[in-house]
């Protein structure tokens, strides 16, 4: 997460930006207001994929063949023939008990992690000017949380977390999967990613300063980069949809400036504004109102007028803005 502008930054922007029409989601329902989660959440363990390979990538003759080899070398070390197998019987019950033992309360702990991971990140969020907008409560949540886990392929942990609006019934999920050595990591990433889907900036945004004209923003398109190779090439063709669209709805929307790109920027998305960083894109922009001229942004600085051969791999995306006379 990118809570990295100044607090100063962050009051001077939030005056100017403002989500436009992202006050309603269909699962949160609400955007601008305290949703609540249950702390008594339901645990369900699922597949262990693990044991399953384990027993299942190898053919039934193979199996045999292991059970004979340690009974034969019971015998060979002086246990009889069916005492040697009550033994090889009796290794593998305790081998499978202390596999569900290691097992208890590994969904619980997941949960656990999750809910201190989902605490740490709305105070961090908190600090930096923001208002968190999930809150784990005892009893008459909004929200029910259930945890279904169990183990990959490859003996890592998988975690599911289905949330349940209860009122509409709608389940959203979340998934993430890793080592038992860094189940806390993984407890964060899903409180992040629930943290995300809640608090992330929703387009259009709208931008009214104190004086002068109101913009609205829209949301980030991509194009093909392999059919424009100039920069130049790259401008024409967003300049053209942000035309055509504003020709289509009867109003004047034309591509976003560098100066705009910035201003919307000026905030992480979880406080109002777009993370360029995170998105990992080159975006296309006027070099201002007035020129047909653009330049391409790459979340650092501003490129030149042509790609060099390694520039092309980037994924280019514009902005649309709807100028409100």
């Amino acid at each position: 997460m990118y809570f990295l502008k100044p607090l100063f930054s962050i009051f001077i922007s939030i005056i100017a930006l403002s989500s436009y029409a992202g006050t309603s989601d269909q699962f949160w329902r609400y955007l601008d207001i305290e949703r609540t989660m249950s702390l008594n959440f339901s645990v369900e363990t699922m597949g262990d994929l693990c044991a399953y390979e384990e027993n299942f990538s190898r053919s039934s003759s193979q199996l045999r063949r292991e059970f004979i080899n340690e009974a034969t070398q019971l015998m060979q070390a002086g246990a009889y023939g069916a005492e040697a197998l009550d033994m090889v019987l009796a290794f593998d019950d305790r081998v499978y008990d202390k596999r569900q033992l290691a097992k208890r309360h590994i969904g619980k702990t997941l949960a656990a992690f999750f809910n201190t991971a989902l605490n740490d990140i709305n105070q961090g969020f908190e600090q930096r000017g923001g208002t968190p907008l999930i809150t784990l409560v005892d009893g008459g949540a909004e929200f029910s949380l259930h945890f279904r886990w169990g183990t990959t392929a490859d003996c890592n942990l998988y975690n599911i977390l289905d949330i349940t609006n209860n009122l509409t019934g709608i389940t959203k999920s979340f998934s993430v999967s890793g080592s038992v050595s860094h189940i806390y990591q993984m407890g964060y990433q899903l409180a992040a990613k629930v943290f995300h889907s809640l608090h992330y900036t929703r387009f259009p945004i709208a931008y009214q300063p104190k004086y002068g004209t109101k913009k609205i923003f829209y949301h980030p398109q991509v194009f093909n980069q392999s059919a424009y190779k100039t920069v130049q090439q790259k401008v024409n063709y967003a300049r053209n949809v942000c035309a055509n669209q504003g020709r289509m709805k009867g109003k004047t929307i034309r591509l976003t400036t560098a100066n705009e790109l910035e201003l919307i920027s000026s905030l992480p998305q979880y406080l109002g504004g777009i993370d360029l960083p995170s998105r990992k894109s080159g975006f296309v922009v006027l070099s201002n109102e007035n020129s047909g001229s653009g330049l391409i942004y790459n979340s650092e600085h501003f490129q030149g007028t042509r790609y060099t051969s390694g520039d092309i791999s980037l994924k280019f995306e514009y902005i649309c803005v709807e100028v409100q006379k």
